[in-house]
């Protein structure tokens, strides 16, 4: 059965009725209205408790604030990894391309001892 669609008030009454903590209501329904309850379900995980409401003292402030670190912490892995993954392209097609020419990439069958990386576009 699927679940009805709740107003941002209703979702910060369920966030309450789990034992969350919402000091500011007007922050609350902005945070949610840009990010949503289902995407910041995920990050509640940790206060859970196990009967299902919140650990005493979780509010919604901190689980935002981890929110946050954890969007940026994301941004900086990725903008590295993305520059690592330019650079070792390049490595790997200069290399490639100086020891099997310009149309290296169109061998058949690859030579004893010899390891082809192919790359996805």
């Amino acid at each position: 059965m699927l679940k009805q669609p709740a107003t941002y008030k209703q979702q910060i009454g369920k966030l309450r009725e789990h034992g969350c903590t919402v000091s500011d209501d007007g922050f609350c329904e902005e945070v949610l209205s840009r990010i949503s309850y289902y995407r910041l379900s995920a990050y509640f995980l940790t206060y859970r408790a196990k009967d299902g409401k919140y650990k005493p003292g979780t509010t919604f402030e901190t689980v935002y604030r981890l929110y946050e670190f954890d969007r940026k912490l994301q941004g900086l892995l990725f903008s590295v990894l993305a520059e690592l993954e330019v650079y070792l392209r390049a490595r790997f097609s200069y290399y490639h391309t100086h020891k099997y020419g310009a149309e290296g990439y169109g061998i058949s069958a690859p030579t004893p001892g010899v390891c082809i990386i192919a790359f996805s576009a």
